[in-house]
């Protein structure tokens, strides 16, 4: 008998242990925590797979006071223009993997990501690699060449740090070329993915390979300070140079500009370089904050007027003649940079679609 009250007792306390809110907390904590539990399964499955990659480092390039250029070597790595990879340094940290861009593109002999330095992991990148802030306060101002700063860390003895690499992973920019209308929009360091694409853009024309689909480009880079058009300028004002190359070289100078640039600096400027910049503007033939024969706009952008007028171009037949026009023409707008921006300029392709005229947004890692 007691036997069986003992049973009982232990079934009813069973009961109070489950209750209903009990079983969905536990349900819900699981479901909560499952992309947790997935992540950590993955990465520790990529480990497990990967050999430490001895990568060569090629060089690392000062290109601003918080942004560095890494280059390293690696012959087997393949990878198309918009990839990314996770790279890890170990003796930063053993468990760290930190996903960058890669802004070469594969026609270049070495594999390179910019790293803004704005965190601990970056600061100290930057600095293992011979062209951080540390480096830059002790030798910027007495060299001319920022590469040479790199060079002057090994004359020292600075020992350069093992890279491992683990990649490449797709993103919606490798699909960029199978587009005859592109709108390339990067915000801040989101310019990353277009600086590959626009430097695989510049091969193929250069190398007048017929077989490119992508007709025109608008690339559009909004930043907050002016340091920001030092991170890509030699590679923008080369394309803006191959532009009037082709133009000049069509008949009659029939050709539209395949590349557009339109560059937007959000920092209000102060008294003394506003004039500065009047002053500069007066009789040359570049911007004087950019170096680019494109002037620089002040502010945000107005996304919807700016697609606008690339829609009634399109529509007046203006914008590239010889569209076929019996089909709707489909403009793709890829975006790198900030939740809330991807937001509106998603909401001004939807608003400025036509029945004629599509705007498809792609979003990119960011």
């Amino acid at each position: 008998m007691s036997k069986l009250a003992g049973q009982l007792t232990s079934t009813e306390l069973l009961k109070r242990q489950f209750t209903g809110s009990k079983i969905l907390f536990h349900l819900l904590f699981w479901g909560a925590h499952l992309g947790t539990f997935a992540y950590g399964w993955w990465k520790q499955a990529s480990d497990s797979r990967l050999e430490p990659l001895n990568v060569t480092l090629n060089l690392s390039i000062w290109i601003s006071r918080d942004v560095v250029e890494i280059q390293f070597v690696k012959p087997s790595f393949k990878y198309k223009p918009g990839q990314w990879l996770f790279l890890q340094v170990p003796s930063i940290s053993r468990y760290q993997w930190h996903p960058f861009t890669i802004t070469s593109c594969p026609f270049d002999p070495y594999v390179s990501v910019h790293v803004r330095q704005i965190g601990d992991f970056t600061r100290v990148l930057g600095d293992a690699v011979g062209a951080g802030q540390a480096q830059s306060e002790l030798y910027a101002d007495s060299v001319p060449d920022p590469k040479a700063i790199y060079e002057i860390a090994l004359q020292n003895g600075q020992q350069m740090p093992l890279l491992r690499i683990d990649g490449p992973y797709g993103a919606p920019a490798e699909d960029v070329l199978e587009n005859e209308i592109a709108i390339l929009i990067g915000m801040g360091i989101g310019v990353t993915p277009w600086a590959s694409v626009l430097k695989n853009i510049w091969h193929l024309r250069n190398g007048r390979v017929s077989a490119i689909r992508l007709r025109r480009v608008e690339f559009i880079w909004i930043c907050k300070d002016t340091a920001a058009f030092e991170w890509f300028h030699p590679l923008l004002s080369s394309l803006e140079d191959l532009t009037v190359k082709e133009a000049a070289a069509s008949p009659e100078n029939s050709a539209q500009e395949f590349l557009r640039i339109h560059t937007y600096l959000t920092q209000k400027l102060d008294d003394d370089m506003a004039q500065n910049v009047v002053l500069n503007s007066v009789g040359s033939i570049v911007d004087p904050l950019t170096k680019l024969k494109a002037g620089t706009n002040f502010g945000r952008p107005d996304f919807p007027k700016l697609f606008q007028h690339v829609r009634d171009q399109i529509d007046d037949g203006t914008y590239l003649p010889g569209l076929e026009r019996s089909i709707q023409a489909t403009v793709g707008v890829y975006f790198c940079g900030p939740a809330a921006a991807a937001r509106e300029i998603k909401s001004a392709c939807r608003n400025v679609s036509t029945q004629d005229v599509k705007f498809k947004f792609w979003k990119e890692h960011f």
